[in-house]
């Protein structure tokens, strides 16, 4: 192709020039303006902003499997290339590996901490929680069988087990369950892969509570329908989720941008969802639930106005050094974004637009 003469006659005729309007936008946009210039003087131009497939314009589920068939057929056969399509399908149902975040965890991206100092760290942040009021919107009962999806250390679980429940806590990473069982002895807790769950797991019960997890699903409408399937008829959903993490102000304009990008990049590699809070009654009512309430609740450490307090600031310093998936995405940037958003944190200005959102929906 590239030595095709036609190609080679074209190529002769093409002119690159440098515009320096257009680079003004990069990185946030990766622009170009083609102009095409006919034999009887008319042209014709268009500007692209970015290219179709980055993730400022991402391609649809099925632009992609067609895009990997076009390239694997040349080299594999038909039913090569399908069984590649169903063992990356499966990838979601895979044990989460040794650096990763456990999918139950409120934590966007891969961590750079041990499963002991992070069940240290979630311990003392449930302190800023305001588990009761989120509790108070669920048609609780003693005696419901209740499933805590992403447990953690087990503090909503213990809760449950208080009001009378007959509670399992889930969750992927066996060092949380331990500090879990050490903690609260009289609630049982299960290891599990959240997207192995199934009816069969632990049989249908009457209520399913899952906090700061619906953000690591890929794919969320069908996380929300895994999950509406493990309850009885009548059972309750609660999904609470934040939207917004790193909502906070004041940050220089050219920080937020990068924000708006690092949130628009994680959620097209599939990573996690930063805007995910906002979405979950949609996921809800798509997956055929009724939706019985729908709101905010208040958090001390993630939605707070004014200067933060010195735990919550040392707890966000932690959080950030701990995440991968923004180091990942700033790269040299990273310690520029980070030294920013503390000061924004610490400021007398500050203002904070995460929202913690809870969605509790009925199965029919």
């Amino acid at each position: 192709m590239v030595r095709d003469p036609a190609n080679a006659a074209l190529r002769r005729k093409v002119t690159v020039r440098e515009d320096p309007e257009l680079n003004a936008g990069v990185p946030r946009l990766k622009p170009a303006r083609v102009t095409v210039t006919f034999t009887d003087g008319r042209q014709v131009t268009r500007l692209r902003e970015s290219a179709r497939g980055d993730f400022q314009d991402p391609y649809r589920e099925d632009e992609i499997r067609r895009k990997f068939r076009e390239l694997a057929h040349v080299v594999l056969s038909p039913s090569a290339g399908a069984r590649v399509e169903e063992l990356v399908d499966r990838l979601d149902g895979r044990p989460a590996s040794p650096i990763s975040s456990p999918p139950s965890r409120a934590e966007p991206g891969p961590l750079q901490v041990s499963s002991a100092e992070l069940s240290a760290q979630y311990g003392r942040a449930e302190r800023w929680r305001h588990r009761d009021e989120a509790i108070a919107c669920l048609p609780v009962k003693a005696g419901q069988r209740i499933l805590d999806l992403g447990c953690g250390v087990g503090q909503v679980a213990a809760r449950f087990h208080r009001l009378g429940g007959q509670v399992i806590g889930v969750d992927a990473n066996e060092e949380l369950l331990t500090a879990a069982r050490a903690r609260y002895p009289e609630v049982r807790f299960e290891k599990l892969d959240l997207r192995e769950l199934t009816p069969a797991s632990f049989g249908q019960v009457e209520g399913v509570w899952t906090s700061f997890v619906p953000a690591y699903a890929s794919n969320l409408d069908k996380a929300v329908a895994r999950w509406r399937d493990c309850l009885v008829p009548g059972g309750w959903l609660a999904l609470v989720e934040m939207d917004d993490l790193f909502g906070h102000e004041p940050l220089p304009s050219s920080i937020r941008d990068q924000v708006n990008e690092l949130y628009a990049w994680s959620k097209a590699a599939g990573r996690y969802d930063f805007e995910c809070g906002h979405r979950l009654a949609g996921a809800a009512e798509r997956a055929g639930l009724t939706i019985i309430h729908e709101g905010t609740v208040p958090d001390d450490e993630l939605s707070f106005q004014g200067s933060a307090p010195t735990d919550v600031l040392e707890a966000w310093r932690l959080r950030l050094q701990r995440l991968i998936g923004p180091k990942t995405f700033f790269g040299a940037r990273f310690p520029e974004f980070e030294r920013a958003f503390l000061h924004a944190l610490a400021s007398p200005d500050h203002r904070s637009q995460t929202r913690v959102f809870i969605v509790v929906a009925q199965r029919q």
